[in-house]
């Protein structure tokens, strides 16, 4: 157990009182599950768009081409679309297109809502996966401020969960404020994505770490649990249920170095705390993401559990999908290069040389091209310091000549 005032990420260990009623923890083991999709064959995402965005411009659709193939007539009640490789959370945005720059709204008589701290779009509502096929078609990127200027990966996932690339699993938080330990592994259980199994998360590296905070963006119950044995940390479900990867309290070690993310100090086991859960009250500051041991009921004011993850994947049995893939934007400068200047020889000047030096300044990387009227006398190609320099390609004749470079 941790302080419920925590000052810092490095956690102080702190008793705190746990308050509980006993009916209060019947009615939560009572949970709903909601399938992802009605029973049939799973639908078939097919997505490899290419597009160029520049930067600052208006939105640009992302995947025009996205097809959903689904044999049965049968309904999805959701769709998730994600920035991912080279995301910026500052200058990065999803829309929808004919919206403008809105992060919410109305399409098809679906909701959807985009969260630009996650580059998450979300789109909600039972319907066709015709009717999805076409607002996935409608789905725009575009950005604020100065973005950088490079590709942008779009990853779009049928149902409600998030894909990870990493490991090709699935993920999801269920909100439930208050909900116990065993319940969240009980309905954790029970849900499943197009047929994959679902089960209370487990996580089995930094990696995979990293993208429940920076996209499901989900704190609450996770399976690990010494429950058996004091001190013997196991993950309790999934692939991985009854490997051990932390012996002892916050002074063990990780078992055969197993991935952990313990907050300092944890798990103390201060009050008979027997199961992991992801610290994510906002007082929490930069320690919200790291593990803390909870009692199964969980704890009061701020370490109230707030709900649970599922994870999707890597189970015995599990089908293999085509339900996530991805689109590329490519965001390049859309403003116009400056018009090069001739520096040399000066306006006026005369020269012995029938074929001058002509030189100035350009944007870096432009191509100069010298002209006099309609003839091109020379080409080249500006340096990275915006330097030019090119020799006419034919003697000048003697007179005045107007030279100009484009």
């Amino acid at each position: 157990m941790i302080s419920s005032t925590p000052v810092r990420p490095a956690l102080r260990s702190m008793r705190t009182r746990i308050v509980r009623v006993a009916t209060i923890l019947t009615l939560l083991t009572t949970v709903v599950t909601v399938p992802a999709y009605a029973a049939g064959t799973p639908p078939v995402l097919t997505v490899s768009d290419t597009t160029t965005y520049g930067a600052g411009t208006a939105p640009v659709i992302v995947a025009p081409t996205l097809t959903i193939t689904d044999d049965d007539t049968e309904t999805l009640d959701g769709v998730r679309v994600n920035l991912d490789t080279n995301f910026v959370a500052a200058t990065d945005r999803l829309g929808i297109s004919g919206q403008g720059t809105a992060t919410s709204g109305m399409v098809s008589g679906l909701s959807w809502n985009y969260t630009t701290t996650t580059g998450v779009l979300t789109v909600s509502g039972d319907a066709s996966t015709a009717t999805y096929q076409s607002v996935l078609r409608q789905v725009t990127f575009y950005t604020t401020g100065t973005p950088a200027l490079n590709a942008r990966s779009v990853r779009f996932t049928l149902g409600s969960s998030l894909a990870n690339p990493v490991n090709g699993h699935f993920y999801e938080f269920i909100s439930q404020p208050g909900v116990s330990w065993s319940a969240s592994r009980t309905a954790a259980a029970t849900n499943s994505l197009f047929g994959l199994q679902g089960y209370l998360v487990t996580i089995t590296s930094a990696a995979e770490m990293d993208f429940i905070q920076s996209k499901v963006a989900g704190n609450g119950w996770i399976a690990a649990t010494d429950e058996v044995s004091e001190g013997d940390w196991r993950w309790a479900a999934g692939p991985e249920a009854g490997t051990a990867f932390w012996s002892g309290s916050e002074f063990g070690t990780p078992v055969n170095g197993a991935y952990n993310h313990w907050s300092d100090g944890e798990p103390n086991n201060a009050g008979n705390e027997d199961y992991a859960h992801i610290l994510g009250h906002p007082d929490f500051g930069d320690a919200i993401g790291f593990w803390n041991d909870l009692p199964n009921a969980g704890g009061d004011d701020i370490l109230i559990a707030l709900g649970y993850l599922v994870e999707y994947g890597g189970m015995p049995g599990d089908p293999t999908l085509q339900i996530t893939g991805t689109a590329t934007v490519q965001v390049v400068d859309a403003t116009a290069p400056a018009s090069p200047t001739i520096a040399a020889p000066t306006d006026g000047s005369t020269t012995p040389n029938p074929s001058p030096p002509i030189s100035g300044t350009a944007e870096p990387g432009s191509t100069v091209v010298v002209k006099e009227g309609n003839v091109t006398m020379c080409t080249t190609t500006a340096d990275a310091n915006g330097n030019w320099t090119c020799t006419p390609t034919s003697p000048l004749s003697d007179g005045e000549h107007d030279i100009t470079a484009t």
